[in-house]
């Protein structure tokens, strides 16, 4: 019995030893890890200085407070007086959406009339909303303020683009409104403003500015397909921007951001320590001491330079040339069996970054189709061919179009994605990447 307990006490004691070994061993490679990746976060974040909000911004504030929408300033201003109920975008919010919504999986025009409280709400606050439009195409563009210090700590306040967003479509939907009141030029002003306020986000490289600008291409190009009387020159800014090189822009700012928030937040404020501090969360077992800082520092380091490589590794590529469920599953593959919070931050990134070239697929198709109107206007019939079906997305893939003997015009492109794929069961989450019409849509 006295040799049972003896053995006992020896192996508690060796346990307790190798715990502290560990958790020393632990604690100076934890140190080591984070002094080399402070310093390349650091320099990363150097690249984004602060900006400040500009006048432009600031005007456009007071109009859209007037319609009820927020400002994507955290500074926002609080004592706005509430928005007359006919300026309350709220109040036809649902119904805009759904009507977006109904027009996404079209193949060919016209668009469904806009609804009656729509229309309403357009006609209620035609005033101020031709002053927004003013304003985007005759002032310099807003800008907002953007710090990139925020991003690096959990409890700050970031910015909301909910405003932005609804600013947009109600942009969008004036834009329609008349075209199907036979208003070319007053649509064309409309869609040049909806395209400048869409262009903010592409100048702000956190991931959320990237997810925005993303719905704001969607928005545009759910409509614009389907209108009349486009100047190619405004659909071509639609391809101006490179979304890839964007989210990719933008999934490593989240990185970098990510890995200084949890430094901070094991180093910061007594509270936000204590989240990380085994005696102050109630772990009394010593070895438990390894799921704490030490750990954690160790998990933030390994999964910051895992999600870089995989970042690194979408650099100059393409939605055609990347096989993204590969890239994942070597991603995940290489996380190690210790890092159990690598395993949960760690998702399929780059699931956001195939969207950009998604959406820049939507856009090169919009582009042509409305290159083939303007000459079909032009020449009263579809022309044999475009100027350029060449893909810009897809360096080797091009866009394929036929006009049949029946008059009708049809254009797709040269490859067929499997994640595109709709489940019949589940609404599209993607557009048509095909299109056809016949002349009858004049």
């Amino acid at each position: 019995m006295k040799k049972l307990l003896r053995s006992l006490l020896f192996s508690g004691l060796g346990l307790v030893a190798l715990t502290l070994v560990v958790f020393v061993g632990m604690k100076v490679a934890a140190k080591k890890q984070t002094a080399e990746m402070d310093a390349i976060a650091s320099e990363f974040l150097q690249q984004y200085p602060t900006v400040e909000q500009n006048a432009s911004a600031k005007t456009l504030d007071n109009l859209s407070a007037t319609l009820g929408l927020k400002s994507p300033s955290v500074e926002a201003i609080q004592d706005f007086p509430e928005p007359a109920e006919s300026a309350n975008f709220q109040n036809v919010e649902d119904i805009v959406r759904d009507y977006f919504d109904a027009q996404k999986n079209k193949e060919q025009g016209p668009l469904d009339p806009i609804p009656a409280p729509v229309q309403t709400y357009l006609t209620d606050n035609q005033e101020v909303l031709s002053q927004i439009q003013t304003h985007l195409n005759s002032k310099a563009a807003p800008v907002w303020r953007f710090d990139a210090a925020l991003y690096t700590d959990f409890e700050s306040e970031l910015p909301s683009y909910l405003g932005l967003i609804q600013l947009h479509k109600i942009l969008l939907l004036k834009a329609v409104n008349h075209a199907q009141q036979n208003q070319q030029a007053q649509m064309v002003s409309a869609l040049e403003a909806s395209h400048r306020l869409s262009v903010v986000t592409t100048q702000r490289l956190d991931l959320m500015s990237y997810l925005v600008t993303l719905i704001a291409v969607d928005d545009t190009v759910i409509l614009m397909r389907h209108l009349d009387g486009i100047p190619p020159s405004l659909s071509e800014q639609l391809l101006t921007t490179d979304l890839q090189q964007l989210g990719v822009d933008g999934l490593k700012f989240e990185n970098w951001t990510f890995y200084q928030a949890m430094n901070h937040a094991m180093n910061g404020s007594a509270q936000a320590r204590s989240l990380f501090d085994p005696a102050d969360s109630g772990l009394a077992v010593l070895p438990s001491i390894i799921l704490g800082k030490p750990y954690l520092t160790l998990s933030s380091v390994n999964t910051a330079r895992i999600r870089e490589k995989s970042h690194a590794q979408m650099e100059g590529e393409n939605i055609c040339s990347l096989d993204v469920e590969a890239l994942d599953e070597a991603t995940i593959e290489e996380i190690p069996w210790w890092n159990m919070v690598g395993q949960i931050a760690i998702p399929a990134f780059s699931v956001q970054w195939r969207k950009g070239g998604d959406r820049m697929l939507t856009a090169e198709l919009t582009h042509l189709i409305v290159q083939a109107k303007a000459l079909a206007a032009e020449q009263g019939n579809w022309p044999e061919t475009l100027p350029d079906l060449s893909s810009q997305t897809c360096p080797d893939e091009h866009w394929v179009y036929e006009v049949s003997p029946e008059g009708e015009m049809s254009l797709s492109f040269s490859r067929e994605f499997y994640w595109r794929a709709n489940d019949d069961n589940v609404p599209s989450r993607h557009l048509p990447l095909t299109y056809r019409a016949d002349l009858s849509y004049r």
